[in-house]
């Protein structure tokens, strides 16, 4: 996707934007048949959480709290990272 859009090739990441939503839709699925969460539960989750960390965009209300997204994705995980590290897939882990 990244490589794809880097170099504006549209039909490319036209089929990338694909790859990636079939293995949305595919592990949804798997975790709705063994009880975990759906497909809307996940869609769910990226609205809230648009309209969470854009709140100037999504509520006029909220014009005077210029947060940026960066400050708001910390207010988010300030409680649950530790480390810098605690980020990274323990699959990169390896490569460090």
């Amino acid at each position: 996707v990244v490589d794809a859009i880097d170099n504006k090739d549209m039909p490319n990441l036209r089929e990338e934007l694909g790859d990636v939503l079939l293995q949305v839709v595919f592990h949804s699925q798997l975790a709705e048949e063994a009880g975990h969460f759906t497909l809307q539960d996940v869609i769910n989750d990226v609205a809230e959480k648009m309209i969470r960390r854009h709140p100037r965009v999504f509520s006029p209300e909220n014009d005077e709290k210029s947060y940026t997204w960066d400050e708001l994705k910390a207010q988010e995980k300030k409680n649950i990272q530790n480390s810098v590290l605690d980020s990274v897939s323990k699959r990169f882990m390896r490569l460090l």
